[in-house]
């Protein structure tokens, strides 16, 4: 009898330390919870926090994270049972690499991978990213980025039922210098309907200036909220898609899983083995930038 209740207390035990906890992230100064921060477990898997900082972590599993937000200083910390929130120290950056004047210069010119004649769709799942480099034409080396359309649609893997499922869509524009710093970092968060399927354009909080050596421009995945405001974003679901068009330019476009091997970009071309393609075509994520310039 003794031996049994050992055995039902040791099982009880590690029930309880396997199950899922809910830490929340909040800004250290504010105490207001951080929405959309990427958690990293170390593991090669990871998670976003939602719209009121909080996100779901089995402690079983996972002893160790690393906690990353373009605003905040990155944290790294051991976890033990007893931490329910996480406190990020703000960031002090110099908004001067990616911000100018209040106003926009005067003309405005559409730039990108405008093809749109021949394409083919490719799955946009949680926790990936697929970046694309841009580089300046020489009359527009001193223009800025005041806009960008996502070339997203649904794909028809995604049912009438699952519309009703999945509320929105959570992405992250994403656009980092040629060394690969990301610089800039804007939640978008796009209805699931009709609309889903003409090109989203995305107004950016601030005006980017346009390096004269070219950017990388990312659409990053976090998931979706579904009916009940919770946001889903563990599980690959082949229900969004980006457009990929043929292109004169060599492939410039990446796909990175945002947790799997510290992020490694992959090149998209007929050599990649992330995709089964087969083409001899160059061919680029279809991103169109809206461009001001003097």
């Amino acid at each position: 009898m003794k031996y049994l209740f050992f055995t039902f207390l040791f099982v009880i035990t590690n029930l309880s330390f396997s199950q899922g906890k809910e830490i929340v992230i909040i800004d250290a100064s504010s105490q207001n919870p951080i929405p959309f921060c990427s958690v990293d477990f170390l593991n090669n898997d990871g998670a976003f926090s939602n719209e009121q900082g909080i996100f779901l972590i089995n402690l079983g599993q996972v002893n160790k994270i690393k906690v990353t937000h373009l605003s905040y200083e990155d944290t790294e910390l051991i976890l033990l049972n007893t931490i329910d929130t996480i406190k990020l120290t703000p960031k002090i950056t110099n908004l001067k690499v990616v911000e100018i004047n209040r106003k926009p210069p005067s003309k405005n010119f559409s730039f990108g991978y405008t093809n749109r004649k021949s394409f083919f769709s490719i799955a946009l799942n949680p926790k990936t990213e697929f970046i694309v480099f841009i580089k300046p034409p020489e009359k527009l080396v001193n223009s800025t980025i005041n806009a960008i359309e996502i070339p997203i649609s649904k794909s028809n893997y995604l049912s009438t039922n699952q519309i009703n499922q999945f509320a929105i869509v959570i992405l992250k524009l994403n656009i980092y210098n040629v060394n690969r710093t990301l610089l800039f970092s804007q939640i978008v968060k796009i209805p699931i309907d009709k609309s889903i399927d003409a090109y989203k354009l995305v107004t950016l909080d601030t005006y980017v200036n346009f390096d004269t050596g070219g950017m990388f421009f990312g659409v990053e995945m976090v998931g979706f909220v579904d009916e009940y405001n919770r946001l889903i974003s563990s599980k690959k679901q082949d229900f969004i898609t980006l457009k990929i068009f043929e292109s004169k330019e060599n492939n410039q476009t990446y796909y990175k899983n945002i947790f799997y091997k510290n992020g490694y970009w992959n090149l998209i071309d007929k050599n990649t083995n992330v995709f089964n393609i087969n083409t001899d075509k160059n061919f680029n994520l279809g991103l169109t930038l809206n461009l001001s310039y003097n």
